[in-house]
């Protein structure tokens, strides 16, 4: 962890078993999640750890080994903070930030998913996939709103606009894409 006025090193944060390939800040700032990769053959799934102390709080349970070396957990904060979003293979598990306790296990992509975002409100869940689909969630119960196609390859990136009306998502190949929240309507490419 660094400060970013003066550059400095604050804090480290150790692991005995796996690379961090992907962090997420909480939005008081007070905790850190990192997701990783295969390490020596060792996966430990997602941890939480107090950005103040550095210590290690607890790792999340229920997530599955990654297919290989290049293969990661791609990893949310919800805005308000009270739910963590960690793509798993072809699922999304979505768990209670406080406890650790996993709420739901979202399925449906045929392949991994490759990125996730909350948007502002909290309200939505996007996953973007290897199946070229993205999936767009109601957080807090897990339904299903939509199945957004338009991508001929990979999603990687997927993003809320900030009034919440609007999803971007990015793909191999090549192409952005602006849908509508509210119907899954492809508004422009």
């Amino acid at each position: 962890l660094w400060d970013a006025q003066t550059g400095k090193e604050v804090r480290q944060f150790t692991s005995d078993t796996q690379m961090a390939l992907r962090l997420a800040v909480s939005p008081d700032g007070r905790y850190v999640l990192a997701a990783s990769g295969f390490r020596e053959g060792n996966f430990a799934g997602p941890r939480l750890w107090n950005a103040e102390s550095g210590k290690e709080l607890r790792r999340l349970p229920g997530t599955t080994e990654p297919s290989d070396l290049y293969t990661d957990q791609r990893i949310a904060y919800s805005p308000d903070g009270t739910l963590l979003a960690a793509c798993d293979s072809d699922q999304l598990k979505i768990y209670n930030s406080v406890t650790g306790e996993l709420i739901a296990a979202l399925s449906g992509h045929d392949r991994d998913v490759l990125s996730v975002a909350f948007s502002r409100d909290g309200k939505y869940v996007a996953t973007g996939s290897g199946d070229t689909t993205v999936r767009l969630w109601e957080a807090g119960s897990g339904k299903l709103i939509h199945i957004l196609r338009g991508h001929a390859a990979e999603v990687g990136g997927v993003v809320f606009t900030p009034d919440g009306k609007t999803l971007l998502t990015s793909s191999e190949d090549g192409m952005l894409i602006l849908w509508d929240v509210e119907t899954g309507e492809l508004l422009r490419s």
